[in-house]
């Protein structure tokens, strides 16, 4: 049997990894944002959407010495999705 002070500090752990995710998706969420604005940007100054050596300076970006418990391939996995999505909604051309 769980000792009650170990439930309490599992679900008060838990809590706070639920209230990260939130501040994730809602910084997802803006950063998306922003992508749709370069991409109405790049469509009006006639500019491919894709850009390969912007897509190596953010790879470039997040490996850093400060990484701790996620590996660079972990990061590089998550960052494909989110590079990928962001140019997604470049190319369905939002207005904001």
């Amino acid at each position: 049997m769980i000792p009650e002070n170990k439930k309490k500090l599992l679900e008060h752990l838990r809590n706070e990894v639920d209230a990260i995710d939130k501040k994730i998706v809602e910084l997802l969420n803006k950063r998306s944002e922003k992508s749709v604005s370069i991409g109405n940007l790049k469509i009006e100054l006639q500019m491919d959407l894709y850009s390969p050596e912007r897509e190596n300076f953010i790879f470039n970006n997040i490996l850093t010495p400060h990484q701790q418990y996620i590996s660079g391939e972990a990061l590089q996995k998550i960052y494909r999705v989110i590079i990928d999505e962001s140019l997604a909604v470049q190319k369905k051309g939002y207005k904001n």
